[in-house]
């Protein structure tokens, strides 16, 4: 069954229940830090005479683009990569713009039928944030929704 992938980045206005992440590595790079604190994670459930198909799991993150430069920063989310391993999101917002000296909040949004909260997520920005129209170079933001239990 080939696995179904969606992320999305939204403007912070969902209503949801957040909670520090296990593990979050920030993504960082000529003047730009992108960071997750908190979020959320439901793992699929495996289809059961109860549930006639598998659900998709989800997570939930709250991402802070922090942008440390003199000049405006463009974020383009249908640019961001997830591997987990190899899955491509794909995304149907428009772009933000981060002002000079400034951050924006968003939430995150990775559904999957393959996903594991306990797994960590690389989360690529390469070719999503641009100052004067070159791309930025970024490490990937890496996320561990929940501890083993």
């Amino acid at each position: 069954m080939k696995s179904t992938v969606l992320a999305t980045f939204a403007l912070l206005t969902a209503a949801g229940c957040y909670a520090p992440l296990a593990k979050t590595t920030p993504s960082v790079g000529d003047g730009v830090r992108v960071s997750a604190a908190e979020g959320a994670c439901h793992a699929p459930r495996v289809a059961t005479q109860e549930l006639a198909s598998e659900d998709i799991g989800e997570v939930y993150a709250r991402v802070k683009i922090e942008n440390q430069s003199d000049r405006a920063l463009t974020f383009d989310p249908r640019s961001v990569w997830v591997t987990y391993p190899a899955l491509q999101p794909w995304t149907w917002q428009d772009s933000y713009v981060v002002e000079p000296r400034s951050d924006r909040t968003l939430t995150m949004r990775l559904s999957s039928h393959q996903l594991r909260c306990d797994r960590e997520l690389n989360v690529s920005f390469a070719n999503s944030l641009y100052r004067d129209g070159q791309a930025v170079a970024v490490t990937p933001l890496r996320i561990v929704p929940h501890d083993a239990t």
